[in-house]
C-alpha cells in the first residue's frame, strides 16, 4: 500500500512540474515578436569595411534585440552588421523568449572605400544637403559624414555644417575629405552651380534629314528639374525662334508646389534642330 502510495504522489508531482512548465513557457512567449534567421544565416564573414543585414525568414529585425559581444569586430543596429576591425566575435538577437546566436568574422582584404561620386550639384542662394555616399567591394553605404570642404574658386559656392550654398552660376573644383571608419577619405570633385529651377534634356542635339521632300520628325524628351529632383507636374511649352539654324530657342514651364505656382522662362542652350540635305 505504501508503494502505491509513493507512486501515486510521484504521478502528482511529475504533472505538478509539467503543468509549472507549461505556465513558465507560455510566459515566456508572452509578447515575444518571434523569429527564425534564414538557412545559413547563423554565420556571416565581412570585409573590412562591409556592412550587411542578417538574413530572417520569419521576423521584424526592427523589434528584435541585437548585441555584438566585441564591438570593436562588429557593431549590429536592427539586424545591419557594421564590420568595425578584424577579428571574430558573436552576435546575439532576442525577442525575449528566444534568442540565437551568429558567428561574425571580420577579415581585410586590402581594398579601401571610396567616396561614390566625383561631381556634386550646388544651387544659386539655395543651401541643399552634401553627397554622403562611399562604395566598397561595389556597394554603396550611406554612412554619416563630417567633411572638410575646400574650394578652388570660393566665390562659386560655400560648405556649413553639411551644407553646401551655391553663388554663382558656373563650375569650381573643391577638394573633400572625411574620417570613415579609423580611414581618411580624401577626393578632388566638380561641383556645378545651377539654377534651383532648371530644364534638362535627354539629347543635347536633335538632328533633323530631308530626304527627297520628306521632313523628319523627332520628338522632345525634357523634364523640370528643382533642386535635381523631377517636377512631375510640371507643364512644358517651347517657341520657335526665328533663326533659321535653331527651331527651338525658348521654353516656359511652370512648377506646381505646395499651391504655389511658378514660372521661369530658359533659354535652351543646345538643343538644335538642324535641316541637312541628303540624297536617296
Amino acid at each position: 500500500m505504501r508503494k502505491i502510495y509513493l507512486y501515486i504522489a510521484a504521478f502528482l508531482l511529475t504533472l505538478a512540474m509539467a503543468a509549472g512548465f507549461a505556465a513558465c513557457g507560455e510566459k515566456e512567449t508572452e509578447g515575444g515578436a518571434g523569429f527564425t534567421l534564414a538557412e545559413g544565416a547563423n554565420m556571416v564573414w565581412l570585409d573590412r569595411y562591409e556592412e550587411a543585414e542578417v538574413a530572417l525568414a520569419s521576423g521584424d529585425a526592427a523589434a528584435l534585440d541585437w548585441s555584438s559581444a566585441n564591438e570593436s569586430v562588429v557593431t549590429v543596429e536592427d539586424g545591419l552588421l557594421i564590420a568595425q576591425g578584424e577579428g571574430e566575435t558573436t552576435v546575439t538577437v532576442t525577442d525575449g523568449s528566444t534568442s540565437a546566436e551568429i558567428s561574425v568574422k571580420v577579415r581585410d582584404s586590402g581594398i579601401k572605400p571610396r567616396f561614390s561620386f566625383s561631381a556634386t550639384d550646388a544651387f544659386l542662394n539655395v543651401s541643399t544637403a552634401f553627397p554622403n555616399t562611399i562604395t566598397y567591394n561595389d556597394k554603396i553605404y550611406t554612412p554619416e559624414l563630417n567633411y572638410t570642404v575646400t574650394f578652388e574658386d570660393e566665390t562659386f559656392a560655400t560648405f556649413a555644417d553639411g551644407q553646401i550654398t551655391g553663388l554663382k552660376l558656373g563650375s569650381t573644383k573643391a577638394d573633400i575629405s572625411a574620417e570613415y571608419k579609423g580611414l581618411t577619405l580624401k577626393a578632388t570633385i566638380t561641383v556645378n552651380v545651377k539654377e534651383p529651377l532648371n530644364l534638362e534634356f535627354a539629347a543635347d542635339e536633335i538632328e533633323l534629314y530631308n530626304v527627297e521632300g520628306k521632313f523628319g520628325e523627332a520628338e522632345l524628351d525634357a523634364k523640370v528639374l528643382y533642386l535635381g529632383e523631377e517636377v512631375a507636374d510640371a507643364v512644358i511649352s517651347y517657341e520657335r525662334s526665328r533663326e533659321r539654324s535653331a527651331y527651338l530657342s525658348k521654353t516656359e514651364y511652370f512648377m506646381r508646389r505646395k499651391r504655389v505656382r511658378r514660372s521661369c522662362r530658359l533659354p535652351i542652350r543646345t538643343a538644335f534642330i538642324r535641316r541637312r540635305q541628303r540624297s536617296a
